[in-house]
């Protein structure tokens, strides 16, 4: 049956199943660390880095701030360029480096690395309309995506050493692309990217850092970024999906790794609503992931898909804005981050 009449099942009988089989036993997340006294601008983009992670963030005066986290403390926000006018999204190239970009106010893209210190800014060319989104591909590179302002795709690719220019690929978008890694933990990993076409519906593309696929239709209805996450080693390439519709409700899709065609993606399953935000995950162990959203009362959410299965939300409390950060903080721990209602980010670390 083709992917755009397996939308999801009524939701009443989706909670029912789920309700049955959901774990009982609800996420343990630390209490919230703040990254600094210091208040951003914009979501924080966070990601597990040398010895910890790193956070950045679009400053109140339009720098990008940049934070470390040394397995127990923040360091607190460093200002680094200038001109930065969106949300910065980071990612692995290797595991002893990060790449990070944001838009810039020339239309451009600003790109920073991190090795243990900050790289200075590069800026690459370009008339976009969206904040990038950056994920790992091949042994050393990241690539990240982003809208220009003529509805295409652009995409760049860095390694540390070189970032190339932007390269464009047809297509019209509404919803600003979101990119995961997918085959992380081979020499073959690519990215995955998400986001919503003029016709609504969400679409993909599977980047490898020399070209990127065509896109899939994969139907449904987007009105957020769709956050994707690799299910861990040893999966194949499986990826969990989760977007939000226009009646603020999550549904979850997943891809089940090999070739990148439609038949690979499940049907949407409906885990939640009353939603704010979009959410963000990260991997806990082998088909796990831990994520985090706010709710529309701005209290921070978490919860967790296992084998497919949704736990049910946790309240952590809190008032947040935004879309968190959550990532593969270690084996069996994820960390989120999000920015309070105040502008001062805080960070938990679960389950």
């Amino acid at each position: 049956m083709a992917l755009h009449h397996r939308l999801a099942c009524v939701a009443a009988a989706v909670v029912a199943a789920l309700s049955v089989s959901a774990p009982q036993a609800r996420a343990a997340f630390s209490e919230f660390s703040s990254l600094g006294k210091d208040k951003v601008l914009s979501d924080v983009a966070c990601i597990a880095a040398p010895k910890g992670a790193v956070c950045t963030a679009q400053s109140i005066d339009s720098k990008l701030a940049v934070n470390k986290y040394n397995g127990s403390k923040w360091s607190g926000w460093d200002l680094i360029g200038a001109g930065v006018v969106s949300k910065p999204s980071c990612a692995q190239a290797t595991s002893k480096l990060v790449v990070c970009a944001a838009r810039h106010e020339s239309g451009g893209v600003m790109v920073v690395t991190y090795n243990g210190k900050w790289s200075k800014p590069e800026i690459v060319k370009g008339d976009t309309s969206s904040a990038p989104s950056c994920a790992g591909v091949g042994e050393d590179s990241a690539v990240c995506v982003t809208r220009g302002v003529d509805g295409s795709l652009y995409w760049l690719k860095s390694d540390g050493d070189k970032t190339s220019g932007l390269t464009k690929l047809n297509g019209a978008t509404t919803v600003p692309p979101r990119c995961s890694p997918d085959n992380r933990f081979t020499a073959t990993r690519m990215a995955i990217c998400m986001y919503g076409n003029t016709d609504g519906h969400i679409y993909a593309r599977r980047f490898d850092g020399k070209g990127a696929t065509g896109a899939l239709d994969l139907a449904g209805l987007t009105y957020t970024e769709v956050n994707c996450t690799e299910l861990g080693k040893g999966t194949g390439g499986r990826v969990t999906c989760v977007t939000k519709n226009q009646f603020s409700n999550l549904y979850l899709t997943s891809f089940a790794g090999g070739p990148f065609q439609t038949t690979g993606w499940s049907a949407y399953a409906y885990i939640g609503g009353s939603v704010a935000g979009a959410s963000s995950c990260g991997a806990i162990a082998f088909n796990q992931i831990g994520c985090a959203l706010v709710g529309t009362d701005s209290q921070l959410f978490v919860y967790q898909v296992v084998n497919g299965t949704f736990s049910g939300f946790t309240a952590m409390g809190g008032t947040f804005v935004g879309t968190p950060s959550c990532f593969a903080l270690e084996i069996g721990k994820v960390m989120c981050a999000a920015v309070g209602t105040d502008g001062v980010a805080r960070s938990t670390v679960g389950p």
